[in-house]
């Protein structure tokens, strides 16, 4: 019996929707920005306004992300990384150097010791 194992691609394109996925969240106005609005009643920006143009906002922003990072999109750019890291391999290109652990083939970017990791200088 055949197990469906994804493929890398498959991975990549996965790693890729859900970046977009956290791109693609609306836009809310801040607590701080809901604070001070309040507060502040003679320069207060009325309620409903701020809903239009989030409203407004944020249908522009799901119309970008349905044109930008369709299916096909999300497969290329996929496609595109992996044969951009097998060719780097073949290639023998020396990917790391002090610091950039990052590069290695291999590395879970999904780990932030490996996306997050800050420099320190002395």
């Amino acid at each position: 019996m055949a197990i469906n194992t994804p493929t890398i691609i498959d991975l990549k394109t996965s790693f890729l929707r859900a970046q977009i996925l956290a791109l693609s969240q609306p836009f809310r106005p801040s607590a701080d920005f809901v604070a001070s609005n309040s507060s502040d009643e003679d320069n207060a920006l009325r309620q409903k306004n701020i809903d239009d143009a989030l409203y407004k906002l944020n249908g522009m922003l799901k119309s970008h992300n349905r044109l930008a990072y369709g299916p096909q999109a999300q497969r290329h750019v996929a496609e595109q990384v992996d044969k951009l890291y097998w060719n780097a391999g073949e290639r023998g290109i020396a990917t790391t150097g002090v610091g950039e652990e990052w590069a290695e083939r291999g590395s879970d970017y999904s780990q932030y010791f490996t996306i997050g990791k800050e420099e320190t200088h002395s």
